[in-house]
């Protein structure tokens, strides 16, 4: 929590689709831990405050894809190596 709390967008960065994860997370967790889609929307305002939010242009997302397929990267890997060229 303490590196989160240190963290603003010139330091800091969020791929697009860890947004779309999160929010997804959020609003199906078990019993009393999951929030409401309200509750979550307000996470994720707190993140595009905090965070520079990174996505891949299309030529970028498509490079990566044909990454993953050179390299025999299949199934949910996927999104580990997009999230990798966010990073790039």
């Amino acid at each position: 929590m303490a590196a989160y709390l240190k963290t603003h967008k010139a330091n800091g960065c969020c791929a697009a689709h860890s947004i779309a994860e999160v929010y997804a997370t959020m609003t199906r967790l078990p019993g009393r831990q999951r929030m409401s889609s309200k509750q979550a929307l307000h996470v994720l305002d707190q993140t595009r405050e905090r965070f520079t939010i990174i996505s891949p242009d299309e030529q970028d997302y498509y490079s990566a894809i044909s990454s993953a397929l050179a390299q025999n990267l299949v199934g949910g890997t996927i999104y580990d190596t997009l999230l990798a060229e966010c990073a790039r």
